[in-house]
């Protein structure tokens, strides 16, 4: 699903992680049985005392599916998710290409803020 998605190639690591991600911060769309989009996120532990992070790691959904709220029903499951655990997070956050408008402009959409440009993050 991941190569037909994102312009950038992910390591074994960084699929070896999913599996030790929490099933309610990692969801699967599905359309006639097929998956064409998901979400995967991971709980990071606090750096001292205090509430854990979760950082989305990927959304995305097929091409052909775009348009259809897919990715929005999937952020919308997580966001859902961590209301049951108001004490434990407290900070959600993300990296996205600078040229993803639509991107920018979806995570703006819930409300999300750009606090950080990092210089060649996405190396190709």
């Amino acid at each position: 699903l991941n190569l037909g998605i994102f312009p950038v190639r992910y390591n074994q690591k960084f699929y070896k992680n999913i599996l030790n991600t929490p099933n309610e911060f990692t969801q699967f769309a599905y359309w006639n049985g097929f998956v064409v989009g998901a979400i995967c996120c991971r709980l990071e532990p606090p750096s001292g005392p205090g509430p854990k992070k979760l950082y989305i790691m990927t959304i995305g959904v097929l091409t052909a599916y775009r348009r259809r709220n897919i990715g929005r029903s999937l952020l919308e499951k997580v966001l859902d998710n961590i209301k049951e655990h108001p004490d434990d997070i407290t900070e959600i956050y993300l990296h996205v290409q600078t040229n993803n408008d639509t991107a920018i402009d979806f995570y703006k959409s819930f409300g999300f803020e750009t606090t950080e440009t990092i210089p060649n993050y996405y190396k190709r």
